[in-house]
């Protein structure tokens, strides 16, 4: 099994100083699935103070200290070195009252989440798997240790770590660990917010998001009720393929999993569509309005769930705009930019694609107008051509001078100045600018 040379070096020094030591979790697990890690964790005989004692040389925290944990910071990385441990009652169903410690891995591994986590490697005794964590490795399964009830009893943020698992490792969540997701779900209210956002943007990231928001959305509405009104709510209209949450969970899996922004947008880019939903005289769905909507109902759920302000903003923003049209030419391409900038711009591109994508087959495709916009963006960018207040030839002190203005004045001045420069009527040099807002206003 693969580890890196200062893991091994700090399991060697363990196991010269008389204690057993093994690498132990998600590190063993990716490895043995053929993948890097991210970070590597090791569980020892050793005791707290031992373990101090032992990398003495080191840099070392103990905050972990009283649950036996301490950080070795090793190769410029934090490691955490952690005591064999059994858990106690967990009386919160999020942290156990008390822990005790033990000489036995058999024991440390019994009291872990998923079979998949429960794997430990020791450089001396090898792969150690007394749940059967590598076969579900192999078969892509995840299931809990022992009894799931009584697991996501102990701790209800394990739900959520079971479906962001199904999600970043392309898993399956075995039946009786997924009847018990279901029966406890409402114990995720449990659990604070922080924790629960952390783990379903993690989620968000995973190759097959939209996969497991479509099979656990029953679990989602436990921390965003909002997304509810969407469970099974048709869409009336021949150019629609889904229900509202369908259609959502396919447009997350069309946007870059990479950017957190689009796939927040697209889990709520649909919010609004239950609350505003009218009838046309043929029968089809009506959803006017539902972006604005949308953008209001976003920004509440994200602050209950306690998302920082930033991205809470532009979440709400990138929602109201998302069912605009596609920009046909450099005027209106131009007023788009300046509103939303070439970054959130680039994020509407693809939002328009996935939301045009999950539609009926016959509307779908939108190459063309993607092709003409972007050409016509780079033209933009390419040429430096101006379409906001910075890139403006005159400045507000400027028209102070030549207006004798002051205040909001100055402000409708640049304004008018920018649409005059964006529309063509005047070049983008001050004195044009100038000699422009002196003919208009004559």
């Amino acid at each position: 099994m693969f580890l890196p040379d200062n893991i091994r070096t700090l399991m060697d020094r363990l196991e010269k100083a008389g204690y057993r030591a093994y690498a132990v979790g998600g590190s063993v697990r990716d490895s043995l699935m053929g993948q890097s890690a991210d970070d590597y964790d090791i569980t020892t005989t050793a005791l707290p103070c031992e373990i101090k004692e032992v990398f003495s040389d080191y840099r070392t925290i103990d905050y972990g200290e009283k649950h036996g944990t301490i950080t070795v910071i090793s190769g410029g990385s934090p490691v955490e070195i952690t005591t064999h441990r059994l858990d106690g009652s967990y009386s919160d169903s999020r942290h156990p009252d008390k822990v005790v410690f033990t000489d036995s891995v058999l024991a440390d591994l019994a009291r872990r989440d998923f079979t998949v986590n429960a794997v430990a490697y020791s450089q001396s005794e090898g792969i150690v798997d007394p749940y059967n964590g590598c076969a579900d490795i192999q078969h892509k399964i995840i299931r809990c240790v022992g009894d799931p009830t009584l697991r996501f009893s102990e701790d209800a943020l394990r739900i959520m770590r079971a479906l962001r698992f199904a999600s970043v490792l392309g898993f399956t969540i075995e039946k009786q660990t997924e009847d018990a997701i279901f029966a406890l779900k409402g114990n995720l209210h449990k659990v604070s917010a922080e924790r629960l956002q952390k783990e379903m943007m993690k989620l968000l990231r995973g190759k097959n998001a939209g996969k497991v928001l479509l099979a656990y959305g029953e679990v989602i509405f436990e921390l965003f009720p909002s997304l509810k009104a969407e469970y099974r709510h048709a869409q009336i209209g021949k150019k629609h393929a889904y229900d509202i949450w369908e259609h959502t969970c396919y447009t997350v899996d069309a946007v870059d999993p990479t950017d957190d922004y689009l796939r927040l947008v697209m889990l709520f880019h649909d919010v609004g569509k239950p609350a505003v939903e009218t009838f046309r005289e043929n029968g089809d769905s009506d959803f006017s309005g539902h972006a604005e909507a949308g953008a209001k109902i976003t920004k509440d759920e994200l602050t209950h769930m306690k998302f920082p302000t930033r991205t809470i903003e532009q979440t709400a923003f990138l929602v109201s705009i998302h069912d605009r049209p596609i920009p046909a030419d450099k005027i209106t391409l131009k007023r788009y930019l300046g509103e939303m900038g070439e970054e959130n711009f680039l994020r509407f591109l693809q939002m328009r694609k996935a939301d045009r994508g999950a539609l009926a087959e016959p509307y779908r495709d939108i190459s063309e107008q993607l092709s003409l916009v972007q050409s016509l963006f780079e033209q933009v960018r390419n040429a430096k051509e101006c379409y906001s207040l910075r890139e403006l030839a005159v400045t507000g002190t400027d028209l102070e001078k030549a207006f004798s203005v002051s205040g909001q004045q100055v402000g409708a001045l640049l304004q008018k100045a920018l649409s005059a420069v964006i529309e063509g009527a005047c070049e983008n040099q001050q004195e044009n600018i100038i000699q422009y807002l002196q003919s208009e206003r004559k």
